[in-house]
C-alpha cells in the first residue's frame, strides 16, 4: 500500500528552501520543485506506461490551493484515460487558432500589400490597390474578420459597381480574392475563397 503523504500547509510550503522535489500532499503526484532558488509546481503521473511531468506554474505566483486544484483537474483527466499534457497542448492550439482568425479584412489587406509591394512594378500599383480597397471594399467588409467573410459579403461589395464600373469591379474582386487567399495561407481563415470567380461568384451572379 502506497505511503500516504501528509498535506503540507501554506506556511510549511513557504519554508521549503533546499533544492529538490517535495510532495505537498492533497493530490497524488503534486510536487514543489526547488532548483537554485527557483520554485515551481510539478504534477507527476504515468500515462501509457510513460512517466510524465506537467508544469503547473511558479511559486508563489501560483499558490498551494491553486496548484492542488490544477493537479486535481489533471488527475481527473488521467483517470479518464486522457493525457493531461496533450489535453493542455490541444487547448492552447485551439486558442491560438481562434486568435489567429481574429483578423479584420482591412488589416489583412494592409498586411498583404506591405508584404508584396516590394515585388510590384511601381509604387503607383500599391497606391491603386489601397485606393480600390479603401473606396469600395472597406466600407462593407473592412471591419469584418476574414474568417467570417462569405460570398454574400463579397457580392455586397461588387453589386453596386458591377454594371457601371465593370473593369474596376473585376479588379476589386481579384484583389479581395488575393487578400483572402493570403489570409487562408496564414491560418486566419479556412474553407473556399468566396471571392473566387469560378465555381463561387459566377454561381451567385
Amino acid at each position: 500500500m502506497p505511503k500516504r503523504i501528509l498535506e503540507k500547509t501554506s506556511l510549511e510550503v513557504s519554508r521549503l528552501r533546499s533544492d529538490g522535489s517535495f510532495a505537498v500532499g492533497g493530490v497524488s503526484g503534486l510536487y514543489l520543485k526547488i532548483d537554485g532558488g527557483s520554485r515551481a509546481w510539478v504534477f507527476r503521473y504515468v500515462h501509457g506506461g510513460h512517466r510524465r511531468r506537467m508544469g503547473l506554474g511558479s511559486y508563489p505566483l501560483v499558490g498551494l490551493a491553486e496548484a492542488r486544484e490544477a493537479a486535481r483537474n489533471a488527475l481527473k483527466l488521467r483517470l479518464g484515460g486522457v493525457d493531461p499534457l496533450q489535453a493542455r497542448q490541444a487547448q492552447r492550439e485551439a486558442a491560438r487558432q481562434a486568435m489567429a482568425r481574429q483578423v479584420r479584412f482591412d488589416d489583412a489587406a494592409e498586411a498583404f500589400i506591405t508584404e508584396h509591394e516590394g515585388t510590384w512594378r511601381s509604387l503607383k500599383h500599391a497606391k491603386q490597390w489601397r485606393s480600390t480597397l479603401e473606396t469600395y471594399a472597406f466600407p462593407h467588409i473592412g471591419h469584418l474578420q476574414v474568417a467570417d467573410i462569405g460570398q454574400a459579403h463579397v457580392l455586397q461589395v461588387l453589386a453596386p459597381i458591377w454594371k457601371t464600373k465593370t473593369e474596376t469591379a473585376s479588379r476589386l474582386r481579384g484583389r479581395i480574392e488575393q487578400v483572402l487567399d493570403w489570409a487562408t495561407a496564414h491560418g486566419h481563415r479556412t474553407g473556399p475563397n468566396p471571392a473566387r470567380w469560378r465555381s463561387q461568384l459566377e454561381i451567385g451572379r
